[in-house]
């Protein structure tokens, strides 16, 4: 009897191993974006005027943000991990809004 109970609840109460999360991929669009930003501020520095300079610097850091979101999830804490979020969400918003102000001021100013 005591053999029978014990296969029950073997058979009940199977023990679930925490599904592993699968690394992350290598990102080769993601580092090609933010090497190319960062080769077009350095090429561009005295062409840009301050709008277009200022959105290109935060396009980079949010792209570089973001690739720290994608590949820093284990490593950082929740507080840290919600701080890189937000700061990617700010920044790529700010670039958007720099690009429409500058494209106003050049085609309907």
């Amino acid at each position: 009897m005591a053999r029978i109970l014990k296969k029950i609840q073997q058979k009940t109460t199977s023990v679930e191993k925490p599904a592993e999360t699968p690394p992350p991929g290598k990102d080769y669009i993601l580092i090609f974006l933010i090497m190319l930003s960062i080769m077009v501020i350095g090429a561009s520095w005295e062409a840009f005027d301050a709008v277009m300079l200022s959105m290109y610097i935060l396009l980079t850091l949010s792209l570089i943000l973001t690739y720290t979101r994608r590949h820093g999830a284990n490593r950082l804490s929740e507080f840290q991990m919600m701080l890189v979020t937000r700061g990617s969400f700010v920044t790529i918003g700010m670039a958007a809004a720099l690009f429409l102000i500058d494209a106003y001021r050049r085609y309907i100013a």
